[in-house]
C-alpha cells in the first residue's frame, strides 16, 4: 500500500526512524549499529543498559536480573563479562528487529511493489526525507493549526467572551515566534513557541502522526478561578492536552500570566 502511495504521490510515510530506514536500504541482516535507545521497551532497555554498563564485579547480578531476556534471545552462551559487549549487541539487535522479524520482512518486502524497493536502495540518500521523520519548524500557523478551539455556544455570553479571549491567544502565539521576554519577578530569559509546546503537550515538536487526543484550547470557567490559588492565570492539562485561557480584561495582562505559567509550569500545571 506504501508503494502505490508513493509513486501516485500520494501521503509520503515520513514517519520512520532512521533505523528502520536502514533496514528498508540494507536488510535486517545489515544492519549492525543499533542504539539502546531504538529498544521502545523501557523495561527491557533498563535491562540492556545495566548490562552494558556493568563491571567486572556488577555483571553477574545483572546478568542474573536478565536471565529471562538472555534466555529468550538465545544468548546464554555469552552471559559473562568477558562477552558484555558482544551479548549487548546480540539483545539489541534481538529486541529491535530479532523479535519482529516476520512483520519486518514482509513490510520490506512490500516495497518490491511497483519497483520502489529497488529504487531506494539504488538511491538511498535522496529517498531517505520520503521515509524518514525529520521534526518541522515551529511557526506561528503550525501551533495553531495543532489546537481545536472548544467554543461556547455561538452567541451566548462565553461566546463573546472567548472571541476576545481567541484573539489575545493569536497574539501571544505570534509575539512567541518573535521570543517573548519572561516577567522580571519571575527571572531573566524568553519564551518561544518551542516552549508553550512543552507547556501542554510536554513535547518539544510536533510528532510524525501528530498528537493523540488532538491538544485543545478551552477557556478558564468563573467556577475554575473560585477555586484557583492563582487567579487570572492558564490552566493545563498535559494527560488530555488541554489549555485553559486565563480570564482577563487586556492582551497585556494576558500576555504577562501565560509567560509567567509557562516559565514556571510546574507551578502552574494542573489537570
Amino acid at each position: 500500500m506504501l508503494a502505490y502511495f508513493i509513486v501516485h504521490q500520494g501521503l509520503f510515510p515520513a514517519f520512520l526512524s532512521p533505523l528502520m530506514y536502514s533496514v528498508i536500504v540494507n536488510g535486517v541482516d545489515g544492519v549492525y549499529h543499533i542504539d539502546t535507545e531504538d529498544i521502545t521497551d523501557h523495561d527491557l532497555r533498563d535491562q540492556v543498559v545495566k548490562l552494558s554498563t556493568a563491571s567486572s564485579a556488577s555483571f553477574n547480578e545483572a546478568a542474573k536480573m536478565s536471565e529471562e531476556l538472555i534466555n529468550v534471545a538465545g544468548c546464554m552462551g555469552l552471559a559473562n563479562y568477558n562477552n558484555r559487549d558482544d551479548l549487548v549487541r546480540l539483545l539489541k539487535k534481538f529486541l529491535v528487529t530479532g523479535r519482529n522479524r516476520e512483520a519486518v520482512d514482509q513490510f520490506v518486502a512490500g516495497l518490491e511493489c511497483c519497483g520502489v524497493l529497488a529504487e531506494v536502495r539504488q538511491s538511498a540518500d535522496a529517498w531517505k526525507s520520503v521515509f524518514v521523520f525529520t521534526p518541522c519548524n515551529l511557526t506561528t500557523e503550525r501551533i495553531e493549526n495543532i489546537f481545536k478551539i472548544v467554543w461556547s455556544e455561538e452567541g451566548s455570553n462565553c461566546f463573546q467572551k472567548e472571541k476576545r479571549l481567541v484573539s489575545y491567544w493569536r497574539d501571544f502565539i505570534l509575539d512567541l515566534s518573535e521570543g517573548a521576554k519572561v516577567p522580571e519577578h519571575i527571572g531573566k530569559g524568553s519564551v518561544g513557541l518551542e516552549d508553550l509546546l512543552i507547556y501542554v503537550t510536554c513535547s518539544d515538536h510536533i510528532p510524525a502522526l501528530g498528537f493523540f487526543p488532538t491538544p485543545r484550547v478551552k477557556f478558564v470557567t468563573p467556577e475554575d478561578e473560585e477555586t484557583a490559588f492563582y487567579k487570572g492565570f492558564p490552566r493545563v492539562n498535559t494527560c488530555e492536552l488541554v489549555l485553559k485561557l486565563p480570564l482577563v480584561n487586556s492582551y497585556d495582562s494576558f500576555k504577562q500570566n501565560m509567560l509567567a505559567a509557562i516559565a514556571m509550569e510546574t507551578t502552574f500545571t494542573a489537570c
